[in-house]
């Protein structure tokens, strides 16, 4: 329709102050409600309610793309686990002496 010169939808707008937009949202959420109690006075079976599914954070490690290499960002500054730290440091040897990342050649 777009394409024929018609407007976009108002639900498709970029901008929108919050409140008018929230109340657009509780407006339908109400009306949806409204004919699935109505529908259920007089047995009617309806379809499923479709819930929206809530999206997992993903507690893992950050994927930033210039984030640091070890550690976890929480707010401004960076966490090192002891794992990291050991990873970063090198293991010790029997003799006390700092172990390194290895032999590089």
């Amino acid at each position: 329709m777009q394409a024929l010169g018609s407007k976009e939808s108002i639900l498709k707008q970029q901008k929108m102050p919050m409140n008018m937009r929230k109340g657009i949202n509780a407006a339908a959420a109400a009306r949806e409600a409204k004919r699935r109690r109505e529908a259920k006075e007089n047995n009617v079976i309806l379809e499923h309610d479709t819930a929206k599914k809530r999206r997992k954070r993903d507690r893992g490690r950050d994927g930033e793309v210039n984030g640091p290499s070890v550690g976890r960002m929480r707010g401004a500054e960076l966490r090192i686990s002891d794992r990291d730290v050991r990873s970063i440091e090198g293991s010790r040897d029997v003799f006390g002496r700092k172990g390194g990342k290895g032999r590089r050649r």
